[in-house]
């Protein structure tokens, strides 16, 4: 049909609805659609009226009706006597249409309910309030002041407003206009949108005719009417979006706006809104996350992270459109240019400053020729200015770069492209925007914009003509991407707040959260005032209160009923008039008792001053006002019987009790979600209280860098918070253009520089955002639950979330992209290629920049795109369901590693293939990343990491070692044919790669690379023939030809293979890179021992070539260095986790093939994990071998080991004629299938120093269910100190079970504890915690305790009981009790849905047991693994305390739940602050350790009653705790008896817990036995209680046995707990300042080399069994250390 339709001569202009297209067409061409029965009717003009239309057509009509009233009461005054009369006449409107009321249909109706009074029944005041839709409107008297000439010396003359050369001039200006006279009426503007596929001719006749026609239809043809319409027709010519603005009379809006309707080329008609402008500390928060105290307070102390690794916008430039900018502010001065002289270098008509090799400025753009000093520059305080210094501002330096002060700007050394829309006060935005303002930016290089620009109230929550022409934009240009900011109405509640532009679908809107940590006083935001009540559990929902009643009536236009004594009355105004009146509710509330007025506002505005104020004349009336959507929002949720709701009162609050933060969204910002369902905003970032540049007025004129000004000021908005995410995005397409990709290291082998799109900028703001889950929405008055959402969208910007640093983001973090794709109607793209660490989540984005909506659509979207996923090959799923926006997101947690991720992309309906027109007619563009931990890259030509071939080491002779061992070479029988398993001795193995750019790819496929596209090489054996596929066909074999340069099938690209670590390599053959429509092929390894032509698969271990020296045996070619990495960023803080050993080597065994294999976990799924394997499966049979050589004896330990004369080993038990154990202290973890475990563990222990010498780590099999294993090995001092190291084993072939070496067949790599270690990484983000409604809940969640985090297990049946007293009584709930006391057993895990967790709960209303302590335990059955992690979370009052505990299920758990029971969690107190233990038992801790040599760093407090001095007194017990915190590289720490391991140091436990209590607490570093130093910083010491008492407390703190602090205190234990440890919290102890002197290095502490046996130091005789050292053996360790 829709093609029938085009042939026919038909246009269709806009996609409507699913089943509904817009046409333009003859009447004949419209027949063709009735051929496929499909229904057509006339575009009436009343359908192409915005609904807001109406409401300004109701403002206009009150206006109106207030002139007659004064009219009428000017012509009474004059009639009265003693007064003379005149008359005057008026011609009336004759219109050549119909009654425009009748044209407007069913549109009028829409905001009838609204609440919009009848201008009749309204008082003048009101009446003039009502005109306030008029207030939003852009205006005639704006337009003209933007042209009228400056009055300034030497200025060029600038004309009145051009009229379009098709039209008559206009008249002369109406005298007052710009606000001398207010009886010259004012003007107000509508936007009229043509088809554009209107011919010139057409356009030229619309201009010339249409202005004079409307005036003469509307009875305003007289030249001097000073109602004559005004029409701005140049927009007419503007072929992608014809746009005429046409100014109107209040009382001729209407019928001035159906005239137009009723025209055919008119396509939409909407209000003209009136455009109005809407970091160091934040720098932090967007380059890392967050932001430290420290870092708020001294933000320049450092470079940001980015800023170090040489991300600084070098290269970049930002447009934006703003009121100026102060070229001679420090921020943006370039020295070359004197700033006076800059307004003589504009060109051009519109004005155009163009310096290309400007430092800041690019270029400077005006709207119009109307008087260039009156726009050049910015205002004192501009809002320009201070938005431009937020992009990129910063002083130059000495040496050439940037100062680092805290006002510089987000991209310090990246530049802009400047639109100024300001002059004199007013904006003037060109239109339209697509046509006038943004192909600017686009001219000079520019790919980003930031627009701190919009429309205000409620009638700009729409998709407006100007959204549109943003997305048309972006449509045709996805290459771009506008950052613009959603607006400051967040104030307004119960309402979508989010206004045009940032409305619009292909752009970036940002929102504003608050630029400060928690815990800051002083703050201004730390307050709210709220409207709360109890539910009918009592719960409070959402300090003095003050009652909240609603009003009965509730207009309150006659006497309450009811009793309001001392109460917030809520008041509607709807339906003011002469009768009742403000003042007239005020005293009916008054007269009820009330002691202040609430008033609901009378319409649906925002509360922005086109609301209808109340004016009270009693001047002691308390009263204010909320939006309409509040009020009767609230209104009918209190007068809601069925909901039990009791207590509802208002009540202000304010620090500490409102207590913001980073994470808090401020005040102020416009929320969503859009009215069409869309997220809206789609991120936010800091805004409240931004420093960035002050200017000054106009330029000054001859300043320089040695006497300019460099002020900031703050201020505060979604202003602030767009530009710092547009400079922050410049850093982002820096990282892609400049090779950062993929591994954040620009010198890497793999990193590739490419320009990446509009697209792929947002998908990459979006997916690494940081939900604000937990936060407080000031501007709705609740706390966030997880992104997205209306208030946070996806989240904060956070580019540490997306783009890979080293130094800073996890090792294991990855990014891949797949950029610039093309999609049609029904299509399925998939995308290979990543496979799972399991170390941490997986997150992709899909955005695509959809084709421009249509006003009369519901729902904006044309062109719906799905994205999801398949894990192993599984079946298509999505994360969520949408088909609204044009952002989707995959999100994906608890994967396996080795679990293969395919991103799947679907064009569900591509519908702009329908329309016509140029824009129609380009293909829908998308792009995805990936981010999170993966090993691998998207295996698409979309992804330059994957089409580009990396560079080698040039003309370098290799051989190519193939998995089965043999190696690629020229076969003796056939000269001309290769073989896959000659020797790699032979001469004939050796090959050359010469080495020659690629060529350039096909230009349509994905981003274009930058710098170079690659490097192919030839591969030629001894004789100079070169390696040769003759066809581009799978299967193809491999042969050697003489050599030919033109043939593509003689040039081979090398790629790393993702599979193996080494030099492994595949080989694919230059047919197929960046080809369109080709697959790329590798060379393979196939039966017959030949080299042939298949489809690449990472996964295949026949593709992957180790490309080795040519000496025989030797390692594979090491390529060069790379580069020295960027300068690194401030230390980051160590990782929670360590072992408390000094070396350890583990690994682990995973099948490979595709097979499913039960034995794919850390721990069997069926073994019983006692050394008994007669129940289920047996593991995979792998053993850990490690091999050493110091002091000229050779080592070897694990289950395989050995003993000859030279070699001393140990066995699968331990023994061995030497005891390595107690020669060395290392110790063999012991044998897998004893433990069923994937893995096992070498290991050095406590104390002992591993020897500085190499150490080989081998891996020998004895059984393994596939043929093919994947071994990885970790090292780990302490902390990790090596990158995972991977490699595949074919377990069909023997094993070598001799001492390891890097000859061995089952060799994974070398270690040197000598060498540097790398940093460690930072921990993994909380996953989300769920939520529950009851009045109490207890939730057990369990797993098999694993090495590996992220692997999934089996479920097992445990069971949680919950136990309490009452009196003598006791009570429990499980599995064995149902109920009891009120509380409901949440049912059996096995039985339900086989779930890891069980819960315990008080259904919401149930009152709990009158008792404040539970107990929580768990129980367990069948066969689960012998070590289990239970975490114990309790839900309250929307509160969520956890505690991790370690379950030992070798033993029998215990009939009773209390404290000492086997199986016991934790125990909580109801209504307490103290936190609940999160990590390891008790049972280790017997006494309070003593200073030790072995003790690094010691804190000890110890506290008694005030008087337990005097003799005779008895000592009680009291529940006191210890607490340490400290701050390290923005990191906070904190240890106490809740979480007793952190960063190297341990806490000595609680002291009513431990075998003998006493009234004292400990918390050491056992440096001398870890090696874990403490981090050189201060250290704040507290005590927290939970009993009653004033106690004496003493800190001692020791450096070894060395004393060096001494302090005491008194504590009264009545007072609140603090929630933190500082000099200003309750508490406070003391600090001391660790400087790394440690008193304990040095010590001599017993090891190898001192006469005692490292198997003394464990408390083992060597036997496997005792050889772990536990918690227990530590503390054994650390008396006898001290007693010693």
């Amino acid at each position: 049909m829709r093609n029938n339709l085009v042939a026919a001569g038909a246009s269709i202009l806009d996609y409507v609805a699913y089943n509904t297209l817009l046409v333009f067409a003859k009447p004949d061409a419209i027949s063709a659609a009735a051929r496929y029965q499909a229904l057509a009717a006339e575009y009436q003009p009343a359908f192409k009226l915005s609904p807001e239309t109406s409401a300004v057509f109701a403002a206009a009509a009150a206006a109106k009706l207030q002139r007659r009233r004064r009219r009428l009461a000017s012509s009474t005054a004059a009639s009265s006597p003693g007064t003379s009369t005149s008359s005057s006449t008026s011609s009336a409107a004759v219109l050549s249409t119909p009654d425009p009321r009748a044209v407007r249909g069913s549109v009028s109706g829409l905001l009838n309910n609204a609440g919009a009074a009848d201008p009749a029944s309204q008082s003048p005041a009101a009446s003039a309030k009502a005109t306030a839709a008029l207030n939003s409107l852009s205006t005639w008297r704006n337009y003209k002041k933007a042209f009228q000439p400056a009055a300034v010396d030497g200025d060029p003359a600038a004309a009145s407003p051009p009229p379009s050369k098709f039209t008559k001039p206009s008249p002369s200006p109406p005298k007052g206009s710009g606000g001398a006279d207010a009886d010259v009426p004012e003007l107000y503007a509508a936007s009229v949108r043509l088809v554009p596929e209107l011919s010139d001719k057409a356009r030229r006749t619309i201009a010339e005719t249409w202005p004079p026609a409307l005036a003469e239809a509307l009875g305003r043809g007289a030249a001097n009417d000073s109602c004559r319409p005004q029409a701005v027709t140049d927009g007419l010519f503007s072929q992608a979006s014809p746009v005429l603005l046409v100014y109107f009379c209040d009382e001729d809006y209407e019928a001035g706006v159906s005239w137009l309707s009723a025209m055919s080329p008119v396509v939409w008609v909407e209000p003209a809104l009136k455009p109005s402008l809407r970091n160091a500390v934040a720098g932090w928060i967007l380059q890392t996350g967050n932001a430290t105290t420290a870092q708020f307070n001294n933000p320049t102390s450092a470079l940001r992270p980015y800023w170090q690794a040489n991300l600084q916008g070098q290269g970049v430039i930002v447009g934006l459109e703003d009121s100026g900018l102060d070229m001679s502010h420090c921020s943006f001065l370039d020295d070359r240019w004197r700033p006076g002289s800059l307004r003589t270098l504009f060109v051009g008509s519109p004005p155009r400053l163009y310096l290309p090799d400007h430092r800041k400025v690019v270029q400077y753009m005006l709207p119009i020729s109307s008087g260039i000093a009156r726009w050049f520059g910015d205002q004192p305080y501009g809002h320009g200015s201070h938005v431009a210094g937020s992009i990129a501002g910063a002083s130059a330096s000495a040496n050439g770069t940037f100062a680092n002060t805290r006002g510089t700007g987000s991209a310090p050394q990246g530049r802009l492209s400047f639109f100024d829309l300001a002059a004199d006060g007013g904006l003037y935005v060109p239109f339209p925007i697509d046509d006038k303002v943004l192909p600017y930016h686009y001219a000079v290089g520019a790919r980003v914009s930031s627009s701190s620009w919009g429309y205000d109230g409620a009638l700009a929550v729409t998709y407006s003509e100007v959204c549109r022409q943003f997305d048309a934009f972006a449509w045709r240009n996805p290459d771009f991407l506008s950052v613009v900011a959603t607006g400051n109405s967040g104030d307004n509640g119960n309402m979508a707040t989010v206004t045009a532009p940032a409305t619009a679908k292909n752009v970036l809107s940002v929102g504003a959260t608050l630029n400060h940590p928690k815990n800051l006083a002083a703050s201004t935001y730390n307050m709210a005032i709220l409207i709360r009540y109890r539910d009918a559990s009592g719960t409070l929902q959402s300090s003095a209160e003050v009652p909240l009643r609603v009003a009965a009536p509730l207009n309150a236009c006659s006497p309450l009923v009811g009793n309001y004594s001392g109460a917030v009355a809520l008041v509607d105004l709807y339906g003011t008039s002469p009768t009742c009146t403000a003042d007239t509710r005020v005293a009916n509330a008054r007269a009820a008792g009330a002691a202040a007025v609430l008033f609901i506002a009378a319409n649906t505005n925002f509360l922005d001053g086109s609301q209808e104020i109340p004016d009270v004349s009693d001047p002691r009336v308390i009263y204010g006002v909320i939006t309409r959507a509040s009020g009767l929002a609230t209104a009918s949720l209190l007068t809601n019987s069925s909901l039990g709701i009791t207590n509802p009162h208002m009540i202000f609050l304010y620090y500490p009790d409102i207590n913001l933060g980073t994470d808090s969204v401020a005040y102020f910002s416009s929320y969503g979600p859009f009215t069409d369902g869309r997220i809206k905003p789609d991120l936010v970032a800091p805004g409240g209280m931004v420093e960035s540049a002050l200017s000054a007025a106009g330029i000054t004129p001859d300043t320089t860098s040695d006497t300019c000004s460099s002020s900031t000021t703050q201020m505060q908005g979604t202003s602030m918070a767009t530009p710092l995410v547009a400079g922050h995005l410049a850093l982002v397409r820096q990282y892609f253009r400049d090779g950062y990709y993929p591994t954040g290291a620009p010198g890497d082998v793999a990193s590739v520089g490419f320009e990446p799109s509009g697209m792929l900028l947002k998908a990459a703001a979006i997916v690494g955002a940081r939900s604000l889950e937990g936060g407080f929405a000031a501007n709705a008055g609740f706390n966030l639950g997880a992104a997205p959402d209306g208030y946070q969208g996806w989240g904060r910007l956070d580019l540490s979330g997306t783009l890979p640093l080293p130094g800073l983001t996890h090792p294991l973090f990855r990014v891949s992209i797949a950029d610039f794709g093309v999609i049609d109607s029904g299509e399925w793209i998939y995308l290979p290629g990543i496979e799972a660490t399991g170390t941490g989540p997986i997150l992709a984005a899909l955005v695509w920049h959809d084709f421009p909506g249509s006003g009369a659509a519901k729902k904006n979207l044309i062109n719906d795109l799905d994205f999801g996923y398949l894990i192993n090959g599984s079946s298509f799923t999505r994360t969520r369901i949408d088909n609204t926006n044009n952002v989707e997101r995959v999100e994906l947690f608890g994967l396996k590693p080795h679990d293969e991720v395919t991103l799947v992309v679907q064009g569900r309906n591509i519908r702009s293939k329908l329309l016509t027109g140029a824009d129609a007619a380009l293909p829908q563009r998308w792009s995805v990343i990936v981010v999170g931990h993966f090993n691998g890259t998207l295996r698409t030509l979309l992804n330059p990491a994957y089409a580009r071939p990396p560079r080698f080491l040039l003309d370098t002779q290799v051989t190519m070692r193939l998995p089965g061992g043999g190696c690629l070479s020229v076969s003796a029988s056939s000269n001309a044919s290769l073989v896959t398993n000659g020797a790699c001795s032979s001469s004939s193995a050796v090959f050359t790669l010469v080495e020659e750019r690629a060529p350039p790819g096909d230009s349509s496929i994905g981003p274009k690379l930058l710098s170079d596209s690659g490097f192919l090489y030839t591969v030629r054996d001894p004789a100079g023939r070169c390696l040769t596929l003759p066809a581009n066909s799978s299967g193809t074999r491999a042969v050697l030809a003489p050599c030919n340069a033109s043939d593509l099938g003689q040039k081979i690209g090398l790629f790393k293979s993702p599979s193996q670590d080494g030099s492994f390599y595949q080989l694919v053959v230059g047919f197929a890179l960046r080809s369109t429509g080709s697959t790329p092929r590798c060379l393979r390894q196939t039966f017959g021992a030949f080299l042939g032509l298949y489809a690449c698969n990472s996964d295949d271990a026949d593709q992957a070539l180790e490309l080795r020296s040519p000496v025989a045996g030797g390692a594979g070619r090491v390529l060069p260095p790379s580069p020295p990495p960027p300068p690194s960023p401030s230390q980051q803080g160590p990782q929670q986790q360590w072992y408390p050993y000094s070396l350890v080597f583990r690994t682990d065994w995973y099948p490979t093939g595709g097979k499913y294999n039960p034995n794919d976990y850390d721990y069997l799924a069926e073994h019983n994990g006692y050394g008994d394997d007669s129940f289920g499966p047996a593991p995979d049979d792998l053993d850990i071998i490690v091999s050493w050589t110091w002091a000229g004896a050779n080592y070897t330990m694990g289950r395989w080991a050995t003993t000859t004369s030279t070699t001393q080993s140990a066995n699968a038990d331990g023994s061995s004629t030497n005891n390595v154990t107690a020669a060395t202290g290392a110790v063999y973890g012991g044998d897998n299938t004893f433990y069923g475990t994937q893995y096992e563990l070498v290991y050095f222990q406590a104390g002992v120093v591993p020897p500085p010498t190499a150490f080989h780590v081998c891996i020998a099999w004895r059984y393994s269910q596939t043929p093919t294993m994947r071994v990885v090995m970790t090292v780990f001092q302490g902390y990790v100190v090596s990158a995972p190291m991977t490699k595949l084993f074919d377990t069909t072939k023997p094993a070598d079970t001799s001492a390891c070496s890097p000859a061995s067949a089952g060799y994974l790599g070398t270690y040197d504890p000598s060498a540097p270690a790398p940093p460690p990484a930072p921990p993994s983000p909380p996953a989300p915690q769920p939520s529950y409604s009851h009045t109490l809940l207890f939730r057990t969640d369990w797993t098999s305790l694993s090495g590996v985090k992220g692997r999934l297990t089996k479920p097992y049946d445990y069971d949680i009981v919950v136990a309490w007293s009452v009196g003598n009584v006791s009570f429990s709930l499980g599995s064995s009790v149902l109920t009891a006391g009120g509380g409901v057993y949440g049912g059996d895990n096995l039985r339900s849905n086989g779930s890891t967790f069980e819960t315990v709960f008080w259904p919401a209303g149930v009152s709990l047991p009158p008792t404040n302590t539970f107990h929580v335990c768990v129980r367990w059955f069948g066969n689960p693994k012998p070590m289990a992690l239970v975490t114990l979370s309790v839900f309250q009052d929307g509160r969520v305390t956890t505690s991790s505990k370690t379950i030992d299920t070798t033993f029998e758990w215990s009939d009773t739940c209390a404290p000492g029971a086997m199986g016991y969690i934790d125990s909580y107190w109801v209504g307490g602050t103290r936190n609940l233990p999160d990590d390891g038992s008790y049972s280790s801790c017997y006494t309070t350790p003593a200073p030790s040599p072995a003790f690094g760093l010691y804190f000890l407090a110890q506290w008694s009653a005030v008087n337990a001095t005097a003799a005779g007194l008895a000592r009680p017990l009291v529940d006191w705790d210890l607490v340490v915190a400290w701050r390290w590289a923005g990191e906070v720490y904190e240890l106490s008896p809740y979480s007793r391991f952190v960063a190297g140091a341990v806490h000595g436990g609680d002291n009513m817990r431990i075998l003998v209590p006493t009234n004292s607490e400990a918390v050491y570093w056992p440096t001398g036995l870890t090696g874990v130093e403490p981090s050189p910083t201060q250290y704040d010491v507290c005590v927290r209680w939970f009993q009653a008492g004033r106690l004496n407390v003493t800190l001692t703190a020791y450096l070894g046995t060395q004393l060096v602090l001494r302090v005491a205190k008194v504590w009264d234990g009545s007072t609140v707990n603090s929630k933190g440890c500082s000099p200003l919290s309750s508490g406070y102890l003391g600090s001391y300042s660790y400087t790394g002197a440690s008193a304990a290095a040095g010590s001599g502490l017993p090891g190898p080399t001192t006469g005692r046996r490292a198997l003394e130091l464990s408390g083992g005789e060597g036997e496997a069994g005792t050889a772990w050292m536990g918690l227990e053996a530590l503390a054994s360790l650390i008396s006898g250390v001290a007693d010693g």
